[in-house]
């Protein structure tokens, strides 16, 4: 079910991610964010954002397009529905052009005003701290930052890299970078 009203005793939490070859780990971080929340906004990279992210080295890939990653999660999210009937799951998606649209929705939407955490990989830990501080500065609530470890299968990390790379699958224009990202220091993990 798609939401977007806050509501009396409402646990909002975000996450976000290209959400490229949905696998086992993106299931596991929209499962865990709605371990802890009574309502889920889920932010999926554009091509823009991607595109972006790939030239500063935190993405390996360029993703498919945009309406096909969000018709899987879409698919994935009714599936989470019928798992278990009795729990609703409330959630929004938004498109994310760039991280100043993300800022920009932490500080200014009064929507998430009273958001209860976000849940993110490493390599953003220290973009969400920065987020914290700058609503500080404004008299506005910190939020909860969980980081989630990648999950792990066969001791490698599961990714869309991976799950490419098995499946043979560079397919779509797709673009493969060689070299690693660098990781944050900084890192709380689950």
């Amino acid at each position: 079910m798609n939401t977007s009203k806050n509501g009396p005793g409402e646990r909002l939490v975000t996450i976000g991610g290209t959400f490229d070859e949905l696998h086992r780990g993106h299931k596991d971080y929209v499962r865990l964010a709605f371990e802890f929340s009574t309502r889920v906004i889920v932010y999926v990279n554009s091509k823009q954002f991607n595109a972006t992210q790939f030239a500063k080295g935190r993405k390996k890939y360029l993703a498919r397009p945009y309406d096909y990653r969000l018709e899987k999660l879409k698919e994935f999210l009714q599936e989470l529905e019928g798992e278990n009937p009795l729990q609703r799951i409330r959630y929004q998606i938004r498109e994310l052009h760039q991280f100043d649209d993300l800022k920009k929705d932490y500080l200014d939407n009064p929507e998430l005003k009273e958001v209860y955490m976000a849940i993110v990989s490493p390599e953003y830990y220290a973009d969400f701290c920065e987020l914290n501080r700058l609503r500080e500065a404004r008299g506005q609530s910190n939020f909860l930052i969980l980081v989630k470890q990648r999950t792990r299968d066969l001791q490698q990390d599961i990714s869309s890299t991976l799950v490419r790379e098995v499946l043979h699958c560079p397919s779509d224009n797709i673009t493969t970078r060689t070299n690693e990202p660098s990781q944050t220091d900084a890192v709380i993990s689950v």
